[in-house]
């Protein structure tokens, strides 16, 4: 765990930005627009049939999250840093992964919808999806190693070795509740805030090479972790909150369907032991759903979870706030709100 305390005070002063917040916003605004439009221009391959599923794969891509995520954290970390020297051919890596990680999930869990759109599997074959998803993570291979840096492909193959893991421990389930939350809050990490908290990393590596000190490293890190289970139990609460509509996938128990007991659930069970019964024969019954929300709401299910999504949010601001205040460290703040808070 991060020690505050004894991290070193930095500031974002001399960036290559003014003081005017919307102007800096622009600047990040023209950046992140870009990384969408770079992606489908280093994923080019030869053949029309993969060429057209991959760029399937990123037309509804959503706000960007990550990338901005990851840059923000270099630009406030790393107080001599000029986002002229940060390329999106270091932001994008993140949400090829991603992406590609989604399109397997998508097969996995069955789920038709991603971002108002059918899933790659729906659209082209689950053959083709696993195909597609698996030249997306060569392409990213392959520009990781362009880069050179050995921890940095240390870092970014461990994040890779826990969305596998992740996985895994979605597929299988703990026998008593202490153990399910321990096992939900580990599956949550490895499937989400890994992939925030290592990327974050590795743009401090990257954009410090010469010597990268400790404490920009463990903050960058704990800062995406923190924020990454935030977005992921925010996730979980819209599941149950939210409509399909809104979220642009399936919901309103979608995860339940599956077999998957999430925050929400778990906290139930607590009160409500059998709603395993029903979460385990996936909602199968009339009426099952309507039970299960009925248990979460008279729980306080959801106001559980979002308790603990806000002691993370709040892990996370304490972090930004050891460091030097500037506009890029606002903006991070801000975005960090918007994770919190959304509603879809």
């Amino acid at each position: 765990m991060l020690n505050i305390k004894n991290f070193r005070f930095i500031t974002c002063s001399s960036l290559e930005y003014k003081t005017d917040e919307n102007l800096t916003n622009i600047n990040i605004s023209q950046l992140t627009a870009k990384i969408s439009t770079d992606i489908k221009s280093y994923l080019n391959p030869q053949s029309e049939q993969l060429r057209d599923i991959i760029h399937y794969s990123f037309s509804a891509s959503g706000k960007m999250i990550r990338p901005q995520m990851i840059l923000l954290t270099a630009a406030t970390i790393n107080y001599h840093l000029s986002l002229g020297n940060l390329s999106n051919e270091k932001l994008i890596k993140s949400e090829m992964i991603h992406t590609a990680s989604l399109m397997h999930d998508d097969l996995i869990d069955c789920s038709d919808v991603r971002r108002g759109m059918l899933s790659c599997h729906k659209n082209f074959g689950p053959e083709n999806a696993i195909l597609g998803g698996d030249y997306i993570l060569l392409c990213a291979s392959q520009m990781l190693a362009k880069i050179g840096n050995c921890e940095v492909v240390s870092v970014i193959s461990e994040l890779i070795n826990d969305l596998i893991k992740g996985e895994i421990m979605q597929l299988t389930s703990c026998e008593n509740i202490n153990g399910k939350l321990s096992h939900y809050y580990k599956k949550t990490y490895r499937k989400t805030a890994s992939l925030i908290a290592n990327c974050c990393k590795a743009v401090i590596l990257l954009t410090n090479s010469n010597c990268p000190s400790e404490s920009a490293v463990d903050a960058a890190f704990e800062f995406g972790r923190n924020i990454g289970m935030t977005f992921q139990l925010v996730d979980d609460i819209l599941d149950v909150t939210a409509s399909a509509e809104q979220l642009g996938k399936p919901s309103c128990g979608a995860d339940m369907k599956l077999g998957l007991a999430t925050g929400p659930v778990l906290f139930a069970s607590e009160k409500f032991p059998e709603i395993y019964d029903i979460i385990s024969r996936k909602l199968s019954k009339e009426g099952d759903l309507e039970k299960v929300l009925d248990y979460i709401n008279r729980s306080n299910g959801v106001e559980q979870t979002r308790a603990v999504a806000r002691a993370y949010h709040d892990n996370a601001l304490n972090i930004l706030k050891s460091i030097t205040d500037s506009p890029c460290r606002k903006m991070l703040e801000n975005l960090s709100e918007e994770i919190f808070n959304r509603t879809k």
